[in-house]
């Protein structure tokens, strides 16, 4: 199988999943400075979840040019060790999108002060 006609089998299912999250990201970034450390925490989970795409993309697009060379012991125990890998990886973005989410929100300085 060439590799432009596997990753365009992917495309749809990549490009709105990149699109998510890079606006997910320009978000979070946005805010930054009100979301203090759970900013920090959510553009961490959101470039893991968006690493985690690529890699997982990239790496799937090229298993299906290879998997010829394999023997069905060797595609098996490789599906099922990225299948792990790509598990923790979305995991760990979601844990820290949680803690982010459990964080108390910064407060500001000098809040305004309503007029009576």
């Amino acid at each position: 199988m060439d590799l432009i006609p596997a990753l365009l089998q992917q495309l749809p299912r990549l490009l709105l999943t990149l699109i998510a999250l890079t606006v997910a990201i320009v978000l979070v970034v946005q805010r930054r400075a009100q979301l203090g450390s759970a900013g920090r925490l959510g553009l961490l989970a959101f470039g893991l979840l968006l690493a985690g795409t690529v890699l997982q993309t990239a790496f799937y697009t090229l298993l299906q040019t290879f998997i010829s060379t394999t023997t069905a012991t060797q595609t098996t125990w490789i599906f099922a060790a990225s299948s792990l890998f790509f598990t923790l990886i979305d995991a760990a973005a979601i844990v820290l999108l949680g803690v982010a989410l459990a964080r108390k929100p910064v407060t500001p300085p000098n809040p305004p002060h309503a007029m009576s």
